[in-house]
């Protein structure tokens, strides 16, 4: 849990204390655990951010987050991308820090104010909304903190990655694929639901070197295809509406029901309203041990502004669900 801020402005390490990339200057009510938010609140919070930080009054940026800004070949359009590294080293002893390739923020922003004035989610599958990307995903084309837990995770389960195979869920830009690759996976399947999500992890992954590792297939987690074969599960920062949490759910269900059983990561950084799925889980599994997140902590995180003009440093407070 934990509020956010409601004035503008950040604390004195320049760091804005709020629980999730998207709800900038948004507090919880008491007793809630998510955030509830509209679009006209999101619009009015990202245009104060904005105005603060040309005023040079706002969060504290990091300069040396964005090492490359170039465009990218896809679908017959020239697409910015700018580069991001992720300096695992920072969060976990030992780690390498890891390129990751993302959309650029003026393209996000239009992508994330499409998606949050649609009155239902539903609505979106198979929608065109923004020329650039040919497909709608406002959320995988850039890195988020959850993608950041699951590695602390994985590195400290590290021995348990050698010679598996790694299915990877809603991808994203593909921090969990290459930190598996990295870690000896014998293969590694990272999935998602939109083709240019895939095609920014794809080009990530081949300037890594991990491609001989790393494949990549359009997989739709709504879906009722079953689960590909696999040692190893990751969900990253999935749950950013609470349909695609009821799937999570489901599959989280699914896997846990295989024989043998496949390790389960899953991680929130974001609480979004209704998302929390572990007590429909927990019903389902009414005779055996009750699940439960584990709170998790960064500081200084470096994320895109999404709605905000450039990048941000924020502190937040994750979940993360880990099964053996």
């Amino acid at each position: 849990s934990g509020g956010g801020s409601g004035g503008g402005g950040g604390d004195d390490d320049g760091a804005f204390p709020f629980d999730g990339q998207l709800f900038y200057g948004l507090e919880q009510k008491p007793g809630e655990t998510e955030i509830r938010t509209s679009l006209a609140e999101m619009r009015s919070i990202s245009a104060r951010l904005n105005r603060e930080e040309e005023s040079d009054e706002g969060i504290r940026l990091q300069e040396e987050s964005v090492i490359d800004d170039r465009e990218f070949e896809w679908n017959g359009n020239r697409i910015p991308i700018k580069s991001r590294t992720v300096p695992l080293g920072r969060y976990i002893e030992g780690a390498q820090d890891v390129e990751l390739w993302e959309l650029a923020n003026t393209e996000t922003q239009e992508l994330v104010e499409s998606w949050m004035s649609k009155d239902e989610w539903n609505e979106l599958e198979n929608e065109n909304v923004a020329d650039s990307s040919g497909d709608f995903d406002p959320f995988g084309v850039v890195m988020w903190p959850g993608s950041i837990i699951a590695a602390q995770e994985m590195y400290q389960l590290k021995n348990n990655f050698v010679g598996k195979r790694v299915l990877t869920l809603g991808s994203g830009t593909g921090l969990e694929a290459q930190i598996a690759a990295r870690l000896g996976a014998a293969h590694v399947l990272a999935t998602d639901n939109y083709p240019l999500t895939l095609a920014l992890l794809e080009y990530a992954t081949e300037r890594a070197g991990l491609s001989h590792v790393i494949d990549t297939k359009l997989f739709d987690i709504c879906s009722q295809d079953p689960l590909p074969d696999c040692d190893i599960v990751i969900a990253a920062d999935v749950l950013y509406n609470d349909v695609l949490a009821k799937a999570v759910g489901r599959r989280c269900v699914e896997a846990l029901s295989q024989v043998p059983q496949p390790r389960l990561i899953v991680t929130d950084s974001q609480r979004f309203h209704g998302t929390d799925f572990l007590d429909s889980i927990n019903c389902e599994r009414s005779d055996r041990y009750k699940l439960h997140w584990e709170e998790k902590n960064l500081e200084q995180v470096e994320v895109s502004g999404i709605l905000i003009n450039d990048d941000q440093k924020i502190n937040v407070k994750a979940r993360l669900l880990s099964i053996a």
